[in-house]
């Protein structure tokens, strides 16, 4: 159990995109999280990092990632990796622009349909399978205000969940007290005791309408909405809802994992409201 004070909806997120791995039949869903330096953001991370399917890259390079001498590239082949875990994506963010600009372009066909091959002057790739995966990290409001329209332009933006928070004053009133009784040292990594193999979840048409309903609410919560259609939302809202319910040990969708999803997607926006 964590002792992070007032984010459990926030935990709750990050274990839900977790379990979107497990879903059979749907992609991993991805996740950034966004807030103000001091925010928590690496801390809530490095909490799932030792769970399977989790690789931890606190610095990364699309070189990196492709190359065979690469252990971390024979996990993706292998998939054995379903979530890349970056915690602080302003690591990788700190080289020069075209790297930069190469690693987000190869990491969106990796977190959404996958890649299949790659001819380049240092890497030669051509796969039999793609290598897919789902990406969660973390930013500071203020470095991503520095990239935002361009990863909107290129639609890397709507490839990932954007979560986004302030805390409140009783929040950071809680945060304090804790820090004073020094309950920060009493760090425990969470065990989501993950599933070997994907599992089979129904989720019921009535449901699924419902998600439908949703999935532009929440894209009108987000700003430049209107370049946006939603249709990956809408896939993403799917799969979070039915990962929810795989989560409480269910194969089947009911109307509380719709709502849990509906409650926490409050979340689901760069307003950075508060917890």
């Amino acid at each position: 159990m964590s002792n992070m004070i007032g984010v459990r909806d926030l935990e709750e997120i990050v274990e839900t995109v977790i379990w979107t791995a497990y879903v059979e039949g749907e992609k991993p869903v991805s996740l950034l999280l966004a807030s103000r330096v001091e925010g928590g953001k690496t801390r809530l991370l490095l909490q799932y990092t030792e769970n399977k399917g989790i690789e931890r890259l606190d610095d990364m390079t699309a070189w990196a990632l492709t190359s065979p001498s690469r252990a971390v590239y024979q996990r993706l082949l292998n998939n054995q990796t379903h979530h890349i875990v970056c915690p602080d994506l302003l690591r990788p963010l700190s080289r020069n622009r075209d790297t930069v600009n190469t690693l987000i372009t190869f990491l969106l066909g990796l977190i959404e349909e996958g890649t299949m091959a790659i001819s380049t002057y240092a890497t030669n790739l051509a796969l039999k399978e793609p290598l897919l995966c789902g990406l969660i990290t973390g930013i500071a409001k203020e470095e991503l205000h520095i990239h935002r329209h361009q990863w909107m332009r290129v639609g890397f933006l709507s490839r990932l969940l954007p979560v986004s928070w302030e805390y409140s004053p009783g929040t950071q009133a809680g945060i304090s007290h804790s820090i004073a009784k020094r309950e920060y040292i009493h760090y425990v990594p969470v065990d989501l005791s993950l599933p070997d193999r994907p599992l089979t979840v129904f989720l019921p048409p009535e449901i699924s309408y419902q998600l439908e309903i949703l999935a532009p609410l929440v894209i009108n919560t987000q700003k430049e909405a209107e370049r946006l259609y939603g249709f990956r939302l809408q896939r993403q809202l799917q799969a979070f809802t039915m990962a929810h319910a795989l989560r409480a040990g269910r194969d089947t969708v009911l109307k509380e994992d719709y709502e849990r999803t509906a409650q926490l997607s409050n979340f689901w926006n760069l307003n950075y409201n508060a917890l």
